[in-house]
């Protein structure tokens, strides 16, 4: 993610993909419902999040520490307890928490907003960066941005991708973006990927963007990407 006005990288994301032999990059999405399914993505939750801790107390000990960001499932905080369990993992892994931020992908929302005002909250008074991922794809509502405290909200990639042809996702782009100013936090647009959809972030005044046409993700570690 990079702050288009002086091209500094607030934080990293890391994300997990899955290189099969004869089929390629299979994209998270695809089998990110198949994890579901059966039952893992706890699994790959706790994998992804020991590599970014990881990763994050080797930079420490550098000197030059990022935030990083993880994007896990929002059922690891449906309960008192998986929360608290996942604020003692991060306290007892020895990394500053500033250093760390959670993504919750829009979709995991549906229903439970109120059900994980108060996990949000502790997570955020441990220092730790709350990121509202794909907004806009369908399920949440405008009233999850007025429930829950994010730091981030990350706009879905298929508005940026339809610019700059589509002015009803141009506008939709900006009615968010004036919704994210009233409530202080700052708006990320996914999905710029070429010159045309930059020049649009930058005649909307877009501050935050993600994509390939900002800045391309890069393996750091035994598959780890940011």
């Amino acid at each position: 993610m990079v702050n288009l006005t002086d091209l500094s990288t607030p934080y990293y994301e890391c994300f997990i993909r899955w290189f099969h032999p004869e089929l390629g990059a299979i994209k998270r999405e695809k089998f990110w419902r198949i994890a579901e399914q059966t039952r893992l993505t706890s699994d790959i939750d706790t994998l992804l999040l020991d590599y970014a801790i990881n990763y994050i107390r080797q930079r420490e000990k550098q000197g030059n520490a990022p935030i990083v960001a993880v994007n896990i499932s929002v059922q690891n905080i449906t309960q008192a307890h998986m929360t608290e369990a996942l604020l003692n993992k991060i306290s007892a892994s020895g990394i500053d928490a500033q250093h760390l931020a959670l993504e919750f992908d829009e979709y995991n929302f549906q229903n439970r907003a109120s059900s994980v005002q108060s996990a949000v909250k502790k997570l955020k008074r441990a220092g730790i960066s709350i990121i509202l991922d794909n907004f806009g794809s369908g399920i949440a509502s405008m009233s999850d941005l007025f429930a829950i405290p994010f730091d981030y909200v990350k706009i879905d990639k298929q508005y940026a991708r339809a610019l700059p042809r589509s002015q009803r996702h141009a506008k939709f782009i900006q009615s968010v973006k004036a919704i994210t100013d009233q409530l202080q936090c700052r708006l990320i647009v996914d999905g710029v990927d070429d010159d045309n959809q930059l020049a649009a972030m930058h005649q909307m005044d877009i501050e935050y963007a993600q994509g390939k046409g900002v800045s391309k993700a890069y393996r750091i570690y035994n598959g780890l990407t940011t």
